[in-house]
């Protein structure tokens, strides 16, 4: 009875994406967000199906693995957007073809959407001599500041654009045009 329902559940699921995905394409991505992927009715359906799911495997001792990663997958995207709805800001961001860009358009609930700057111009100097292979003490004194602020900015950098290593960082200080790759 419980493996009917999950699979009454998938079909709801995908028909449900499919039509999401069609109005998306005519009524634009607020009206989808709004009226399927945000309503409360569509996040019901994910989460009774990843209980159900969960209760199916520890009910029945699964041992297949494609069934386990199914349900395993259903939970970690439940997880992913469950997190995102808590943590993340609306907004988006204007690319050009060969134009650098360090700005995004955040939604403010008072004033609409604002602009604002992924990196301040502090942080993306650090960043482009930290791509240049500088040193922190360098750093400091190339930008008259202290040794320590500029561990400040480099961790402060490093968690807004979650890198960890100064390859990565040099990379995106590259695909963003902060610094010139001749420069490295």
């Amino acid at each position: 009875m419980v493996k009917k329902i999950i699979f009454i559940l998938y079909i709801l699921v995908l028909v449900c994406m499919a039509a999401a995905t069609i109005v998306e394409k005519s009524q634009g991505t607020d009206y989808a967000h709004a009226h399927y992927y945000g309503a409360w009715w569509f996040i019901l359906i994910w989460t009774v199906l990843a209980a159900l799911g969960a209760f199916y495997i520890i009910k029945r001792k699964v041992k297949c693995a494609s069934t386990l990663a199914l349900h395993l997958s259903f939970i970690i995207i439940l997880a992913g957007a469950l997190l995102t709805h808590i943590s993340a800001k609306r907004g988006m961001i204007h690319l050009r073809i060969g134009q650098p860009t360090d700005t995004y358009m955040a939604q403010d609930e008072e004033q609409g959407m604002q602009e604002e700057k992924v990196l301040s111009d502090r942080e993306i100097e650090v960043l482009s001599l930290v791509a240049q292979g500088k040193i922190n003490k360098e750093i400091a004194d190339q930008l008259c500041i202290g040794l320590t602020t500029v561990i400040t900015h480099r961790k402060k950098i490093q968690e807004k654009l979650g890198l960890k290593s100064v390859s990565s960082l040099t990379i995106y200080a590259v695909m963003h045009g902060f610094v010139d790759i001749n420069m490295i």
